[in-house]
């Protein structure tokens, strides 16, 4: 299992100096280990199930940390883009709220209207 684990995360490279990278894999790797050792000790009935679950819960929080690194690294490195991104998400988000508002403002007036 462990062989399996090290293959499939070995491409997770970070964008950044080889030194702080291994740092942060490593962390990320501790972290992983202590949640998937807690939950499997939680979840499984036997010494079986445990370790295949271990194993399985242990790659899915690698990789979730993994992106997440990545995301933060990627803004640190693309400040302006990223603002750009941010701001665009936020003023479509922003106008979806305003047309919701201005559909249920002339639904309501249509109703008034109506009564």
């Amino acid at each position: 299992m462990k062989y399996i684990f090290e293959l499939i995360t070995s491409p997770f490279g970070l964008p950044i100096n080889p030194i702080y990278e291994y740092i942060i894999l490593a962390g990320i790797g501790v972290i992983a280990f202590r949640i998937a050792y807690d939950l499997a000790g939680m979840i499984g009935s036997n010494s079986f199930e445990r370790k295949g679950l271990h194993w399985f819960i242990r790659l899915l929080v690698f990789i979730a940390l993994w992106t997440i690194v990545r995301v933060i690294i990627w803004i640190a490195q693309n400040q302006i883009l990223a603002f750009i991104i941010a701001g665009v998400i936020i003023g479509l988000i922003v106008l979806v709220w305003l047309i919701r508002l201005i559909i249920t403002f002339v639904k309501r007036k249509k109703r008034e209207r109506e009564d």
